[in-house]
């Protein structure tokens, strides 16, 4: 930490310094550079397509990202889901299933957005094993996303994409950050949307 006194090896001082990553008089310039067109002040993470353009890694966050291009529903309910007790998430296997009419607050149906993601069998490193711990991310993993740079990688059709995040005032909504823009707000479950897989090594 800057101007912070510290020891090291023979209990010699050490006095840290630092380097702001973002110059902020420039935050209007990076606000618009960051959503379409590269890294305008270096403040993103690196990200490195692993298979093919189909998969991403974020090496700030460990994460990889797929994007199917698809939209599904999301029911779910954080009291009935095996998702919400299963450590790691991505061990959780797709295998509740229920309905998704009006507002309904159970896992299925089938192929709903996070039984797409557990039930997803692709190799995310080019080592040509299939890995199949993919899981709907959670909202700070997708702002997360956001401010690490993924609109400059994926190409993301614009809107409110699923989280696994429900909103704790309505446990019948779910937050759906906007992407690839940096809002977000919350919605009903019973929506077809797009979403994105992550999984971590």
């Amino acid at each position: 930490m800057s101007g912070e006194k510290f020891y090291s090896g023979s209990r010699q001082a050490q006095y840290g310094t630092a380097t702001p990553q973002i110059d902020y008089a420039e935050q209007s310039l990076i606000a618009w550079d960051d959503l379409y067109t590269g890294d305008y002040s270096s403040e993103e993470s690196d990200w490195v397509a692993t298979v093919s353009d189909q998969v991403y890694l974020d090496t700030r966050t460990g994460l990889y990202w797929h994007n199917p291009g698809i939209s599904a529903y999301n029911c779910f309910d954080n009291s009935t889901c095996d998702f919400f007790s299963t450590e790691p998430r991505g061990d959780y296997d797709g295998s509740d299933i229920g309905t998704c009419t009006g507002g309904g607050t159970e896992c299925g149906p089938a192929g709903n957005a996070i039984n797409y993601c557990a039930t997803l069998s692709l190799d995310s490193d080019g080592d040509s094993t299939l890995e199949t711990d993919w899981y709907l991310p959670s909202v700070k993993e997708l702002f997360q996303a956001q401010i690490d740079g993924i609109a400059n990688h994926f190409a993301l059709t614009p809107g409110s994409y699923w989280s696994s995040t429900e909103a704790s005032p309505s446990p019948n909504s779910v937050w759906t950050p906007y992407m690839p823009y940096p809002t977000g707000s919350n919605s009903g479950k019973e929506f077809n949307r797009p979403f994105l897989c992550v999984r971590r090594d």
